[in-house]
């Protein structure tokens, strides 16, 4: 794990309250996202350019807000109940916007990996850590159509 992913992901606990699977992927996922949509200061100077759609109500979500510092009372987090681990990231700068999902396959990739750690816990945050963005997330890039009534 990179010392930003482990600095973000013990903000992230203090936050949400504890650390989790789901809170190493959501800082994974929301540091790539804002990576390919090139905001590079999500809780800085870029605050006021980032948009994040989540279609998932879990720990992945207040990673990735606690990342991007996005926010619903911003109107810069929007919320979309489709129970699936994934986000848009969208520059309303540039209008560039991609979409991750979190694969399936990552967690049988825990078990693969780590078959010697008894506690699944500790399998997903360990592979969590070591495997590549391909292996976690699949990326693909999206057009995102707001109204004036969604902006921030």
């Amino acid at each position: 794990m990179t010392p930003e992913v482990q600095k973000l992901l013990e903000e992230c606990g203090r936050m949400h309250g504890h650390i989790c699977p789901g809170q190493l992927l959501g800082v994974r996922m929301a540091l790539q996202g804002c990576r390919l949509v090139d905001v590079r200061e999500p809780r800085g100077a870029d605050r006021k350019k980032i948009i994040v759609c989540v279609e998932i109500d879990r720990c992945l979500t207040d990673a990735v807000c606690a990342v991007t510092g996005v926010s619903l009372g911003r109107r810069t987090l929007k919320f979309f109940d489709y129970g699936k681990v994934a986000a848009t990231f969208l520059n309303t700068e540039s209008g560039a916007a991609v979409r991750l999902v979190a694969l399936d396959s990552a967690r049988t990739l825990a078990d693969a990996r780590h078959p010697d750690l008894c506690v699944k816990k500790d399998r997903q945050m360990r592979a969590y850590a070591e495997a590549g963005i391909e292996e976690l997330f699949k990326v693909e890039s999206v057009e995102v159509h707001l109204n004036d009534f969604d902006l921030p």
